[in-house]
């Protein structure tokens, strides 16, 4: 039996509709994964460090970012409405900090391949199953990381450049 939230009564809507946000971040976005990743590493490594210096700005970056884009692209639409629609809005907010997660898993586990092998699958698959064309998810990726490398400390530069050069 399929479940369809179009038929929830507005009760049943207003009390399910917040858990079912929570569900899709947390599988979403790996914050846990990247928090076991670093629990591997020794406080004060490079990567740690940085990890522990960008995690607690993940929400403000996406937010930054996110108001580019509306500047950039206030016409954009996509089969969920333009991108001032509350419902597009919290799915480019998540999308911004599933991507940070991913950043930050790369960076922990020294490697590209959680990005390459799970975050670029699911993008194409999700991005036209939605009406994103790639080239603007190119240019919001490319948005996220300048702000990224904006944040950064200089002596953490060029490890972050191993992985945002390399997109």
């Amino acid at each position: 039996m399929a479940f369809c939230i179009n038929h929830l009564t507005p009760a049943e809507k207003v009390l399910l509709c917040p858990y079912f946000k929570f569900v899709e971040e947390y599988v979403a976005v790996p914050w846990v994964r990247v928090c076991c990743a670093a629990a591997k590493h020794q406080i004060g490594s490079p990567a740690f460090t940085l990890v522990e210096q960008m995690f607690p700005m993940a929400s403000e970056i996406s937010s930054t970012v996110y108001c580019q884009l509306l500047q950039l692209l206030p016409n954009h639409r996509s089969k969920r409405g333009g991108l001032g629609h509350p419902d597009v809005a919290h799915s480019c907010l998540r999308d911004l900090d599933m991507f940070q997660a991913y950043l930050w898993l790369c960076v922990l586990e020294e490697s590209l391949k959680p990005m390459e092998q799970e975050l670029m699958p699911l993008c194409v698959m999700v991005m036209s199953s939605v009406g994103v064309e790639w080239e603007m998810t190119d240019q919001w990726k490319r948005l996220l990381v300048d702000e990224i490398e904006s944040r950064v400390q200089p002596e953490h530069k060029p490890l972050l450049l191993n992985y945002t050069q390399s997109q």
